[in-house]
């Protein structure tokens, strides 16, 4: 019994020594390992969302707004006391402001003269156009302004050409890599299709980027003659038109002199025959 309890003063005492040595040595109890860890996680926390506001903010520098793309466009109507003077003018400012005429047209009908002209110049000096323009107006009938976003379908056509383009290059690598006849017809076909889809994407996008950059404007413009009603007009009109009729039928005349001296000659036959034949008559 005594044996026991000295060998288990012992062990207690070797215990309290080792722990003792433990302490003054710096070993981490459960109680600091459990504060290293938890301080750990709490700085690898922190480290991953400033990678996270980090990512955020490179993100948010990549992905700017994209630029609007704009079509402009627009139509007016109006009434001038000089069309040839308004459209020089016209012509004029389309010079200076670096624009150019895709249709010109004119039409007369009674007391009225009309012209109508249709105008691409950059988008940046539409609004100068317009003001020119309508310098000269006596009388503006209509104006009809529209601006009209197209830049999802810009985007839009760009991605589906991105898209296109990859797969063309695929298809590429794939020739390169095939065996037989079918399988090389196979690939040269849809490399076909490919193809023509990407310059069908590329004609619209062209044509976007035309749009964006050139604004169109068409613009009719008149100038009224004499009014065509009042007895002043009439008399006029009508003197006009007798004298033309009667130039009409001396030339006429011109054209058919040779059936007129054969008609007078057979009257003055006839008329000599029938004289001679009321003298023998009477003799």
């Amino acid at each position: 019994m005594k044996k026991t309890l000295k060998l288990l003063t012992l062990m207690l005492f070797v215990t309290i020594a080792s722990c003792s040595k433990s302490a003054e040595l710096g070993e981490p109890s459960s109680v600091a390992l459990e504060n290293i860890s938890t301080t750990d996680a709490a700085a690898e926390a922190a480290s991953d969302n400033t990678t996270e506001v980090k990512q955020n903010q490179d993100t948010a520098e990549e992905v700017t707004a994209p630029e609007r793309m704009i079509v402009k466009q627009g139509s007016i109507r109006f009434e001038t006391s000089n069309a040839q003077e308004t459209r020089k003018n016209i012509a004029t400012s389309i010079k200076k402001l670096n624009g150019y005429l895709s249709q010109d047209s004119s039409t007369v009908y009674g007391n009225q003269t009309e012209y109508t002209i249709e105008i691409r110049v950059p988008t940046k000096n539409f609004e100068t156009l317009l003001e020119g323009v309508t310098a000269t107006a006596t009388k503006v009938d209509n104006k009809n302004i529209s601006a009209l976003d197209v830049t999802e379908e810009f985007i839009d056509v760009e991605a589906r050409i991105k898209t296109k383009k990859e797969i063309e290059e695929r298809y590429k690598e794939l020739l390169k890599r095939a065996n037989s006849i079918e399988d090389i017809l196979k690939i040269e076909s849809e490399l076909g299709t490919l193809r023509a889809d990407i310059e069908s994407f590329e004609g619209r996008l062209k044509y976007l980027k035309s749009r964006v950059s050139l604004s169109t404007l068409s613009v009719t413009f008149y100038e009224k003659g004499e009014s065509t009603t009042g007895f002043g007009y009439e008399i006029s009109s009508a003197f006009g038109s007798g004298w033309e009729n009667l130039l009409s039928f001396v030339i006429g005349i011109f054209y058919i002199w040779p059936f007129i001296l054969i008609g007078t000659g057979l009257f003055f036959v006839i008329r000599r025959i029938r004289k001679r034949r009321k003298q023998n008559k009477i003799n």
